[in-house]
């Protein structure tokens, strides 16, 4: 099963994290919309809208706090 993630940075300490998770993770979004948010495909069996969580609280442990994550 595949995943549209959509990220959105609402400060600038997100859109570095959001930086970050595309340099550990090597995955570059599939669009980027006016408002900042970061749209990214995932195709895997296992992937999920929940697909990056874990590698966010890894980066910094209040990421929601800065980022939004649409659930698409």
């Amino acid at each position: 099963m595949a995943a549209v993630i959509a990220l959105r940075p609402e400060t600038e300490h997100g859109e570095e994290i959001l930086d970050e998770l595309e340099r550990r993770t090597e995955v570059r979004p599939m669009q980027v919309i006016d408002d900042g948010t970061r749209r990214y495909y995932l195709d895997s069996v296992d992937a999920d809208v929940d697909a990056f969580d874990s590698m966010l609280f890894q980066i910094d442990t209040g990421w929601r706090e800065h980022i939004t994550n649409w659930r698409n």
